[in-house]
């Protein structure tokens, strides 16, 4: 006897297709950006020079890069579910289709180098001192960082009012003996201001008054290449004169951080001042504080290779600057650090991320090299498989977050405190 085929209701065969093209699609999607974001983490950056050169395709490996460092651990996890869900498909086609495992296969791998990157930083963070950070961030909450106590006028040079945030201790004994922290933001010499960060209040609660500062931006009619370190000058000038008078502010003990524009601000403004350089662009040079301590954190210390090899570098240098460096070598000579180096230049911190898109690790390894050749003491800390913000883009308190605050702490406990 011939039994009949059983027959499949058309209902049930669209329900099934529907289901397995939508878990394709989702799939898909989270398998592509896996194995994106993974292979940019381990890729060395030298080999994207090419692609680094092409101004959209810089944007979209910098978005994808500070995206997956602002996600942390949740790195694991979304590269986990695609790779779940090609295994289910492979098992519901019920055909060992090629493209299926091949797609697996790099699903696979996309996992296990986003286990390898988590674990590596981990522990390379705990090696340098800056704590055991085994799940983080805890969730992907994005964090306020606490707001300042007072924001302040500090100066008006050429009649443009330049502001700050103060942020303050809990408590003072308003004996004057409360250590500074000047923070200077970053933002490509023509973007950003003043706002709270993981920095800010975390240093004021652990006894420092900090004072961010804003400083005038660079765009392509105003070229502000002597005036943005001269900014910081005037800053630091009013928290010696007015700043001392009005706050309980001990400015023997000053330091001074930034990030990416602002860590080479902050590098050239201490340099500078404690060589007697520095022209401030309010107050009197003879009030600049001696510099203790300053920290960079990725900071762009070779504006030449930046103009050279990025695109976006490029882009700010025509602004900044005005132009390349053989149109003003002079100029060029100014803005970077290495120009100012000094026997007077304070103990100098740099933390770098090992896959910085914007600013390149090499010559921020040789700038670190550099200084603590001439007799500086330093620390050049560089964090692996890490992009430009190293964790702090999304704003959630990933491990180069968590790290960070602690290195900075320890740094400024240790030389300014």
């Amino acid at each position: 006897m011939i039994i009949p085929a059983r027959r499949t209701h058309p209902f049930t065969s669209i329900l099934r297709i529907t289901a397995q093209t939508i878990i394709l699609l989702f799939a898909g999607l989270l398998a592509l950006w896996g194995i994106v974001a993974q292979l940019l983490a381990v890729i060395p950056t030298t080999w994207l020079v090419p692609a680094l050169r092409i101004g959209s395709v810089q944007t979209v490996i910098l978005t994808v890069s500070i995206i997956r460092d602002g996600m942390g651990i949740y790195n694991i996890v979304y590269t986990f579910i695609p790779l779940v869900l090609f295994v289910l498909l492979m098992w519901w086609f019920r055909r060992q289709h090629r493209w299926l495992r091949i797609v697996t296969t790099l699903c696979a791998a996309a996992f296990i180098v986003s286990i390898i990157t988590y674990v590596s930083l981990v522990v390379t963070v705990a090696r340098e001192g800056g704590g055991m950070y085994a799940l983080a961030p805890a969730n992907m909450q994005m964090q306020s960082w606490g707001k300042p106590d007072q924001s302040i006028t500090f100066g008006q040079p050429d009649g443009t009012p330049l502001q700050a945030d103060l942020y303050l201790p809990a408590q003072t004994d308003n004996s004057n003996n409360v250590p500074v922290v000047v923070r200077v933001h970053g933002g490509g010499f023509t973007s950003g201001g003043k706002a709270p960060t993981a920095y800010n209040r975390f240093l004021a609660d652990h006894g420092y008054a900090v004072m961010d500062v804003n400083y005038r931006l660079a765009n392509t009619q105003q070229h502000t290449w002597n005036t943005e370190v001269g900014d910081v000058g005037c800053a630091l000038t009013w928290l010696n004169t007015k700043g001392a008078q009005e706050y309980p502010l001990d400015m023997s003990r000053v330091g001074i951080f930034g990030d990416s524009a602002g860590g080479n601000l902050a590098i050239n403004a201490a340099y500078m001042s404690n060589n007697g350089t520095l022209q401030p662009t309010c107050g009197n040079s003879s009030d600049l504080p001696h510099i203790q301590a300053v920290t960079g954190l990725y900071p762009v210390v070779n504006m030449v290779v930046a103009q050279q090899q990025s695109a976006i570098g490029y882009t700010v240098g025509q602004s900044y600057v005005g132009g390349t460096p053989s149109q003003y070598p002079d100029r060029y000579t100014f803005v970077s650090p290495s120009t100012h180096i000094s026997k007077e230049a304070p103990p100098t911190l740099i933390i770098q991320g090992s896959r910085d898109h914007l600013v390149l690790p090499g010559p921020v390894a040789e700038f670190a090299t550099q200084i603590a050749a001439k007799g500086i003491v330093t620390r050049y800390i560089e964090l692996p498989f890490l992009d430009h913000q190293t964790g702090d883009g999304l704003s959630t308190l990933t491990v180069g977050t968590l790290a960070q605050q602690q290195f900075l702490l320890t740094w400024m406990d240790q030389y300014v405190k």
